[in-house]
């Protein structure tokens, strides 16, 4: 498991530079037509691609905790229809490993299995993201004791799984934020680095801020329900 999360965050730490705003889904797909935040049910879904590579970052807004991400190096389209190759998740990667996908409209569909569980499901495009412009200066707390500040300067600090010190500058790629950050007080007791992703979900009539970490020792999330004006 170390060494898939070793080279998940090798690989994501790579591509972390690149994005781009979303672009609506047309009858003949591109790459960036994938890009955006989407939502199924519990679920909130991002999806990136930066030049031919994509990758599907989900948490679980009853259980933050119960995050999914997958990295695909390889994204070709044909129409309404696009495959991913060459899928990489926190436990395992494969070369030959391929997921089929579909959009049409605003629903995208993903179907297939790897690592011997079920990746499909159906997911709605989220028509507007919240510019964190709107939601610094103010501490944040989840359901699981989390809690994230977002200072004017994009600085960044909280606290994640109980112990886990975060702090690093957030940078703005299209629909989402991202940084490389540091860990400290975790179970090791030693400073870890680590890939932040935050984006932003509405269910119902509340607007989340969601958070994923990833690391050599693990991936988790963070829900921190936000007021905006």
């Amino acid at each position: 498991m170390k060494k898939a999360l070793a080279l998940l965050t090798s690989i994501i730490l790579t591509a972390c530079g690149g994005g781009g705003d979303d672009a609506p889904a047309t009858a003949t797909i591109t790459a960036s037509s994938l890009n955006g935040v989407y939502m199924s049910g519990d679920d909130a879904a991002l999806v990136s691609t930066i030049g031919n590579q994509t990758q599907f970052i989900t948490i679980n807004g009853s259980d933050p905790n119960n995050v999914d991400v997958l990295f695909a190096s390889s994204l070709t389209v044909s129409g309404n229809n696009f495959t991913l190759k060459g899928i990489v998740d926190t436990t395992a990667a494969s070369a030959t490993a391929t997921l089929s996908g579909s959009i049409s409209g605003n629903e995208l569909s993903l179907m297939g299995s790897f690592n011997n569980k079920s990746v499909a499901g159906t997911f709605t495009k989220q028509s507007t993201a919240i510019n964190l412009d709107g939601i610094k200066g103010t501490t944040y707390t989840d359901s699981l004791g989390n809690n994230l500040r977002i200072e004017n300067d994009l600085s960044l600090s909280g606290t994640i799984l109980d112990t886990c010190a975060i702090s690093g500058d957030i940078a703005s790629r299209g629909h989402y934020y991202a940084a490389s950050v540091n860990l400290t007080g975790c179970e090791a007791a030693t400073t870890e680095p680590a890939l932040i992703y935050m984006y932003t979900g509405k269910k119902g009539s509340t607007t989340n801020l969601y958070l994923f970490v990833v690391g050599e020792n693990g991936a988790a999330g963070g829900v921190f329900p936000i007021t905006t004006s």
